[in-house]
């Protein structure tokens, strides 16, 4: 009886040994060549297979206020794994990992630290290690959970795009563009059309009439749409020609013709596309092209051949950022899909603007090093933003990350969509983060910019599970909206030397605008970079400026529940105006495990506010947000 008693318990002991073991594996994948590395660190993993592997440590720009460059690794992983730094720039008296609680067991001997991290699907871990309190240099640790069931080349819903080609429509029969391990330069990006001409014809020339500006384009032919490759017919990059473009060329024989429009030529000009008129021709006078559109990048593009000279297209939005700027790959159809694999770096900006269902998505990179940047010709030339999904609903972004942005990094205005395990690192003033759209959800993702983090959300929105850090304007920036909720969030970093911009939770009313029902919960602040240079929130219908001339009407039923700020001697918080309903819920600073007035929680309240309450509803200890050593 004992000894069947004692089996039993062996077996349970020998179960639940198993069950919390997790197995680990780790994928690393090499960058293509020409992808900018930083030295600072050497960096590598290694999973329970205990082979270690070596990690491409790339650089990134950061701190717009003060440009500098920092590292980054990125790798997918599952399990726990165990991760060595070693910190090559300098000696190491100091480190800090930012969020601490991502890792376990680190230590340092010399100018090597070694940890571990264990991945969770949910919340991906991505974390920082500062070395001597060097904000600016520091290494940005960017992981992701391993994929499941990834699309593959030979999928018959697939249309594979090599390192340098010339994208195609989509096939019928399919809806995915898989870009390969590789280099995919800007230069094979732009705005376009397709005719079909209906059959083939030897053709000969083309003529090309502009609306307002020059334009540097490429003409395409091919003779089925099984043809994964066109012919080059024309080469127009270095056109210099204002208005009418006439231009002969030998025949090449084919039914459909693509025109790619890239950046204009003139100083004078935006990197923008306005055509008046596409004509085709074949030996002969007749345009072939006439109302012959059979895909275009945009909407509104027939426009181009619809026998009018004197009216054409051009982009629908503001010029600054415009659909009609070039150097962006396009989405154009409903349920098209862009894979970027880890391996892959995509130098071009991406846009899908009136269409549903859009997905991009993978383990790669989106690098905007190579592109305009502010003081780099004229601000305007920039392609801003360099994501964009806009007008239509249930779209993703998901895996991939974005660096050096010379804009707005990311919008995604569609409604219900999702945006997870998302990453982005960027320098440039104005690269805010992301723009989230009605009903949208951001989860799971790592943003580090020098504008505002995350902002304008609209109604129900919901952003949880991820790490940001602004080295610029505000972290989380409300200008109207309702039932929006931010969860579970460490923010890592804060700076604003401009005294209207600061503010991590920044909810400003403006021009007539109300803001209510608002929850922030479970958001853990570092200290910050300068304590005058930042302040933890600021609510009010009060601040006008040059982007804002009126005063908003109201905010109202705003929930700030376990908010941690583990600095101190920060600028006082502001509450002001028409605000109503604030409720600040286990406040904890440095010297108050939980704030009960606006003295101990450092907030000014002034103007027409009302039912401001600080209340307690739990002891917690509060748990370090960083690990210095």
């Amino acid at each position: 009886m004992i000894e069947k008693f004692y089996s039993k318990l062996l077996c349970i002991i020998i179960a639940c040994l198993i069950s919390n073991t997790a197995s680990s594996t780790v994928v690393v994948t090499a960058p293509p060549q020409g992808i900018t590395a930083n030295n600072s660190f050497s960096v590598r993993v290694r999973d329970e297979s205990k082979a270690w592997q070596e990690l491409y440590n790339y650089n990134v720009r950061v701190n717009f206020y003060k440009v500098s460059n920092a590292s980054m690794v990125k790798f997918s992983f599952s399990g726990t794994i165990d991760m060595e730094v070693k910190y090559n720039a300098d000696t190491v008296n100091s480190y800090e990992i930012r969020p601490a609680w991502m890792v376990s067991k680190a230590y340092r001997v010399g100018n090597v630290i070694t940890l571990s991290t264990s991945q969770l699907d949910s919340f991906p871990r991505n974390f920082v290690i500062i070395v001597n309190g060097d904000l600016d240099h520091c290494l940005h640790v960017l992981t992701n959970p391993l994929e499941v069931n990834p699309p593959k080349e030979t999928d018959s819903n697939v249309c594979v795009v090599e390192p340098g080609q010339t994208t195609i429509p989509l096939p019928e029969g399919k809806n995915t563009y898989y870009f390969k391990p590789g280099l995919h330069t800007g230069e094979h990006l732009g705005t376009w059309i397709e005719l079909d001409l209906g059959r083939t014809y030897p053709i000969d020339s083309i003529s090309l009439i502009q609306r307002d500006y020059t334009h540097r384009f490429k003409v395409y032919i091919r003779n089925s749409l099984s043809d994964l490759a066109y012919t080059l017919a024309y080469d127009g990059m270095n056109n210099r020609a204002k208005g009418i473009v006439n231009q002969s060329f030998t025949p090449v024989s084919g039914r459909y013709v693509k025109i790619q429009f890239f950046e204009n030529t003139s100083k004078d000009n935006l990197y923008s596309t306005h055509i008046n008129e596409f004509k085709v021709f074949a030996g002969s006078s007749k345009n072939l092209a006439l109302n012959k559109l059979r895909v275009s990048s945009n909407p509104g593009m027939e426009a181009i051949v619809d026998g009018n000279d004197n009216e054409g297209w051009k982009p629908q939005n503001n010029e600054m950022i415009g659909d009609g700027v070039a150097g962006r790959f396009w989405l154009y159809g409903n349920g098209q899909k862009m894979y970027i694999p880890d391996g892959a770096v995509v130098r071009g900006g991406i846009y899908a603007t009136g269409v549903s269902d859009i997905s991009i998505f993978g383990r790669g990179i989106v690098d905007a090093s190579q592109s305009l940047h502010a003081g780099e010709e004229q601000y305007i030339r920039r392609v801003n933003p360099y994501l964009n999904l806009s007008g239509g609903m249930r779209d993703t972004l998901e895996g991939i990350t974005v660096l050096d942005p010379p804009g707005w990094t990311a919008t995604v205005e569609s409604s219900n969509s999702l945006i997870k395990n998302y990453s982005s690192i960027g320098c440039e003033g104005n690269s805010d983060g992301v723009s989230l759209g009605k009903s949208t959800t951001l989860t799971g993702s790592f943003i580090r910019t020098s504008d505002d983090v995350l902002c304008y959300p609209g109604n129900n929105t919901v952003c949880k599970n991820s790490v940001v850090w602004g080295d610029k304007a505000h972290v989380f920036f409300l200008t109207s909206g309702k039932n929006i909720r931010f969860s579970n969030i460490d923010v890592i970093g804060a700076h604003e030397k401009l005294w209207d911009y600061q503010g991590v939770i920044c909810i400003e009313a403006f021009n007539g605008s109300t803001i209510s029902d608002i929850t922030f919960e479970n958001i853990r602040i570092s200290p910050f970079r300068d304590s005058q240079s930042a302040l933890v929130m600021w609510i009010t219908t009060s601040l006008t400026n040059y982007w804002w001339p009126k005063p908003g009407k109201s905010i109202k039923n705003v929930v700030l529940k376990n908010i941690t700020y583990e600095g101190s001697g920060e600028t006082p918080s502001i509450i002001e105006g028409s605000c109503s309903g604030i409720q600040i819920i286990n406040y904890k600073r440095p010297n108050f495990n939980c704030v009960t007035s606006a003295y101990e929680a450092n907030i000014s309240i002034k103007g027409n506010t009302d039912n401001i309450n600080f209340s307690c509803t739990d002891k917690p200890t509060v748990s370090r947000l960083f690990r210095k050593k």
